[in-house]
């Protein structure tokens, strides 16, 4: 499987990324089910599989658009981040 899918975790209307490295979507539905375990109250109450576009950002399977916030990542995660995609 190809690993071209990022986790949006969007609680209230602030989304962020789980993992700003790309996975399968097996590996994304995987980290989706961890982070439901029962002792996480105080998590997003929406995960979904994104991909990302450079001319749209995180585009769900819907055709949503996610804008994360940029933390808890540094400046320079961000780089390499849109390095890899060539922005």
């Amino acid at each position: 499987m190809d690993k071209q899918y990022h986790v949006i975790g969007d609680a209230q209307g602030s989304p962020w990324v789980l993992n700003l490295e790309p996975d399968t979507y097996r590996e994304c539905q995987s980290r989706i089910n961890w982070q439901r375990q029962p002792y996480d109250t105080n998590g997003p109450d929406h995960w979904v599989i994104t991909t990302y576009d450079p001319s749209r950002g995180f585009v769900d399977a819907n055709g949503r658009t996610y804008n994360p916030s940029p933390s808890p990542y540094t400046r320079e995660a961000w780089d390499r981040f849109f390095e890899r995609y060539g922005d």
